[in-house]
């Protein structure tokens, strides 16, 4: 049995047609009548009823579609992945994520070695606390932010890449100006600086990595911004304490330029998970920059 013969057979079911099929294939209407009356003789059964206006499915070709369907279109998507693979990604790649995220150093290396890998591809990011309807907005990819369930519908598919953990942060100059801080009831003693958009009451506290009942007592903020880059700011210049994410905070650490403050709590802050629009014929450029961001980014949950 012919394999061209099979996609030839499912191609006029779906066209509805020859002549429309012929056009699909890209071949001649008398090979596609070729095809079909050759794979009717090898099956020994008869899947059309011809007439002179029409071709309608037998019910033994109904049954010998609804058959191979699954496994001829598996066959042709392996087929189109294993071409993909030799072809270079290119093209505009439109990300987006929010301000805060999209400024972490291990979101922005991930973006820089994929520009390095394949620099026929221009990336397009888009910087935003909304959330982004993938297809109105014509985005590509999008690296997602929550605390609960994950937006999206049924058009999104999703794969989770890792948390997000903060701690508390500021620099040498401010301790020296205002003491040290040992225990977690020293910080009603000093100037808070807050994040708005994140209540952070309202997340549980870790304590050597474990949900703890006891938490430590903020003060009231003394400062409230809504942008990541200038609560890290704020924490440099030694405006006061901080809450910062872990990973963008510690470059800063290791440079002398911040302190970690009761370093044996951290906050649980969100989950992130990249998200893309749900197709089975995704571009090569998208196909690989998810590829590439789930080995970058992807930590065990």
């Amino acid at each position: 049995m012919n394999l061209n013969d099979l996609h030839t057979f499912a191609t006029v079911v779906k066209s509805g047609t020859l002549t429309q099929a012929a056009k699909t294939l890209s071949v001649p209407k008398s090979t596609v009548s070729r095809r079909l009356t050759r794979l009717e003789d090898d099956l020994g059964v008869e899947l059309f009823s011809r007439s002179a206006r029409k071709m309608v499915l037998t019910q033994d070709g109904q049954a010998f579609f609804e058959r191979i369907i699954g496994s001829l279109d598996a066959i042709v998507e392996a087929q189109r992945t294993l071409q993909e693979q030799s072809i270079e990604p290119e093209g505009v790649l439109r990300i987006t994520t929010t301000e805060g995220y999209g400024q972490t150093p291990a979101f922005l290396s991930c973006l820089s070695s994929y520009l390095e890998q394949y620099p026929k591809v221009q990336i397009d990011l888009v910087l935003t606390s909304r959330v982004t309807n993938l297809v109105e907005d014509k985005i590509d990819v999008g690296f997602r932010l929550y605390t609960g369930q994950l937006p999206g519908d049924a058009s999104t598919m999703s794969r989770r890449l890792h948390k997000v953990t903060s701690g508390l942060y500021t620099s040498p100059d401010y301790l020296e100006r205002h003491g040290v801080i040992e225990t977690q009831q020293d910080l009603g003693k000093h100037r808070y600086i807050a994040f708005g958009t994140v209540d952070f009451a309202k997340h549980r506290w870790l304590y050597d990595g474990v949900v703890s009942p006891i938490t430590p007592d903020l003060p009231s903020p003394s400062l409230v911004v809504n942008n990541t880059a200038t609560l890290t700011h704020c924490a440099l210049v030694g405006m006061g304490v901080c809450m910062l994410d872990q990973i963008a905070a510690e470059k800063f650490v290791e440079r002398g330029q911040l302190v970690r403050l009761l370093p044996r709590w951290s906050q649980e802050i969100a989950k992130v998970s990249l998200v893309w629009v749900a197709s089975r014929h995704l571009s090569v450029k998208t196909r690989s920059f998810i590829n590439h961001a789930v080995a970058s980014l992807a930590t065990p949950s």
